[in-house]
């Protein structure tokens, strides 16, 4: 799969760990269907042992800011972003939770 790999990190609450997983064992199919209408595709999220999240996924499209907004905007999506939010320490001054990661290596 050709396309934008992007990577990003984030830190749960220790206490949320075990509702963030329980809701990531089922996301609704709207917030799916979002993604995948973003052009967003095998998207992962990793947990580490001490509470820290990754996550990354190929971005397909070919106007990555418009496709984010139309995901930022879909009803579904922001619902999911608030629950899911709750779930995570959120520094000041962030928009949200997770912190994108520059590439440093790649092997095609």
């Amino acid at each position: 799969m050709t396309g934008r790999v992007m990577a990003f990190t984030a830190r749960l609450k220790p206490a949320a760990r075990a509702r963030y997983l329980a809701l990531h064992a089922d996301p609704p199919a709207p917030v799916l269907a979002a993604l995948r209408a973003g052009h967003v595709r095998d998207y992962r999220i990793f947990v580490t042992d001490d509470d820290r999240l990754f996550a990354v996924f190929t971005y397909v499209g070919d106007d990555f800011d418009a496709d984010m907004a139309r995901i930022g905007g879909d009803p579904a999506s922001v619902e999911w972003h608030h629950v899911t939010a709750q779930c995570q320490i959120v520094p000041p001054g962030a928009e949200d939770g997770w912190t994108p990661l520059p590439p440093i290596f790649a092997l095609d």
